[in-house]
């Protein structure tokens, strides 16, 4: 778990695995979430479940709500379905936005939200750290 420079986004994370997540002030069930980053900030997101709950605290998070907070990589190749355990699972990314002051960062935002993916490639300055959900070795 890594906190992210705050300044930097660029493209659009994809979930492909559904969550219970909390919000601040909301829990729901999210799938589906798509965000997308222009200039460091999230610029649009999209749910096809949990659209309308992530919104509404998203909008009463402060500013910082919108930049990049932290970069997970899961380890336990024996986790897939413990539902509180899913960021954990081996090769899944979990990507959150807002605080990241508690990892290093800089963002102290009393809000975050975060999706997962699983079976992705992550490269980090040109070398592969995870291929297909695998860790590179």
């Amino acid at each position: 778990m890594v906190a992210l420079d705050e300044r930097t986004a660029e493209g659009t994370f994809v979930s492909n695995v559904a969550n219970s997540v909390g919000v601040m002030d909301t829990v729901a069930e999210v799938s589906g979430g798509r965000w997308t980053f222009q200039d460091g900030r999230l610029r649009r997101f999209t749910y096809d479940r949990g659209a309308t709950a992530f919104g509404q605290s998203y909008r009463r998070a402060g500013p910082g709500r919108d930049r990049p907070g932290m970069l997970s990589i899961g380890l336990n190749e024996h986790l897939e379905t413990a539902p509180l355990l899913l960021d954990q699972a081996l090769g899944t990314l979990t990507f959150q936005i807002g605080r990241n002051v508690t990892l290093g960062g800089r963002n102290r935002v009393p809000w975050w939200a975060w999706l997962l993916l699983r079976g992705a490639d992550l490269e980090v300055d040109g070398r592969g750290i995870v291929r297909g959900g695998r860790l590179v070795r």
